[in-house]
């Protein structure tokens, strides 16, 4: 089962209803959404006083109080055991599905792809880069971890890559994934595509994009509860329930707020 929470604060502003709203007791409800196996605990809790009180909501989540789905704007205090749940695995898998369609969409033609992993979480992608394109850089500082991968690579496609830590390669690319938050300076062409997960710590030239909008399965839509984005309550699936089949989703779009791309837009760009 999974939880996620709603706080509602019921502060009119009159002076009455101040008064009125002092002397109310917290409201707390639980609704349960079922589909496809999961469990979800909706909990709305209203407040009166522009408090929350975690004991009494603690007593209704129990353990999911660690990984509580709720959102962003709620801050839980240091020293509760209240946890908002939070985990970049999905939205990496978002980001490098779209990367693999737009180089299957082109067979490599015209792309060097430049795949910026200092901690190898995505050492897997690299073989499935290599199916469609033969120019890839890799910048990482687990190479161990790469180097394991790239036998197979030699193996089974008979096609290599070059690693290094060395970011300033990064440079010689057009298409750059990065599956976490990019937290340092990177010297890349100010036409360069860069997928992400995260807007960067640092600004970095190039097009950055770490948003991505795809259609949510509907069994998923009916039990999300509204205030949660579909990407958000999706990872929470993914993650925490095991439903790995919303890692083969591939985004309709990628975006920073501002600008949008398709895999199609992409691949004009990249050929221009």
């Amino acid at each position: 089962m999974i939880a996620a929470l709603n706080i509602v604060y019921e502060d009119k502003g009159r002076r009455l209803s101040k008064i009125i709203n002092k002397i109310k007791r917290d409201k707390i409800t639980v609704e349960l959404r079922r589909s496809r196996g999961i469990c979800l605990a909706y909990v709305t809790y209203t407040s009166y006083n522009g408090k929350v009180n975690l004991d009494k909501l603690s007593g209704v989540v129990g353990s999911q109080r660690r990984r509580i789905l709720c959102e962003s704007w709620v801050d839980f205090p240091k020293n509760s055991d209240f946890v908002r749940f939070e985990s970049n695995t999905f939205k990496a898998r978002l980001c490098t599905n779209m990367t693999y369609q737009i180089l299957k969409a082109s067979n490599g033609s015209g792309i060097k792809l430049g795949i910026y992993d200092p901690q190898a979480v995505i050492c897997d992608f690299m073989l499935n880069a290599l199916e469609y394109c033969k120019n890839v850089l890799v910048v990482t500082d687990e190479s161990k971890m790469y180097y394991t991968q790239l036998n197979r690579a030699l193996d089974e496609l008979g096609a290599t890559a070059v690693i290094t830590s060395n970011t300033d390669e990064l440079g010689k690319c057009n298409l750059i994934i990065a599956p976490q938050s990019i937290s340092t300076e990177l010297s890349l062409k100010s036409s360069a595509i860069v997928l992400t997960t995260q807007k960067p710590i640092k600004p970095i030239s190039g097009l950055v994009y770490y948003d991505y909008n795809f259609k949510i399965p509907t069994s998923f839509a009916k039990i999300k509860p509204d205030m949660l984005s579909d990407e958000y309550f999706c990872s929470a699936l993914y993650t925490l329930e095991n439903q790995y089949e919303l890692g083969t989703i591939t985004p309709n779009l990628c975006t920073n707020g501002t600008n949008s791309q398709t895999v199609s837009s992409i691949l004009k760009f990249l050929s221009e």
